[in-house]
């Protein structure tokens, strides 16, 4: 009996008990800092969504502000013929830039949630229809609408409001309010 006992102390091996033991808790282990990597993951990609969202929004914003700022006039997008009904997403304005002997007409529109900027160039002074706007300048991506931008007229100031979303459906608005230099006609 005595020898029994001495060969089981004696054994160098794990049970089958121990075994499942180490087994569970470096499962659990492994598991704990695989959810860890996956939160820290999701973590950044979102944070880097936001970035994106937050940097397209202010250089969108500012764009169309230099733009208003070294613009001649600002007009009313009622004023141009078919304007409204062809850019429905428009923001509700047109600058005109003199350049030499030719004037441009700027404005901005909203298609599939890109900021794009359309142009046209005339030599008389008249108001072009909605066909002579061309070019296709995708300025910003992630907007969603210019909701909240008016001209206040009789203090010639103007609130620009673009609202910007992400893909999980969180929004951020993007504001500034602009003196208007140029002559304004609505």
């Amino acid at each position: 009996m005595w020898r029994f006992m001495v060969q089981f102390q004696n054994k160098n091996g794990f049970t089958l008990i121990e075994f499942i033991l180490g087994i569970t808790l470096i499962s659990m282990l492994i598991l704990t800092i695989f959810s860890i990597f996956t939160f820290v993951d999701s973590s950044v990609k979102i944070s880097e969504e936001n970035n994106d969202i937050f940097l397209n929004g202010q250089y969108g914003l500012e764009y169309i502000k230099n733009e208003i700022l070294i613009s001649d006039k600002i007009i009313s997008s009622s004023k141009f013929s078919d304007l409204n009904k062809d850019f429905p997403t428009n923001i509700g304005f047109v600058l005109m830039v003199r350049n030499k002997n030719k004037l441009k007409f700027i404005t901005y529109y909203i298609e599939n949630n890109n900021l794009v900027r359309i142009a046209c160039e005339v030599d008389k002074y008249i108001y072009p229809n909605s066909v002579n706007f061309k070019g296709f300048n995708q300025i910003c991506t992630n907007l969603s609408s210019f909701t909240g931008t008016n001209i206040d007229l009789k203090n010639k100031i103007l609130h620009l409001k673009i609202n910007m979303v992400n893909n999980q459906t969180s929004s951020l608005n993007f504001k500034s309010t602009i003196l208007l230099r140029p002559d304004i006609e609505f």
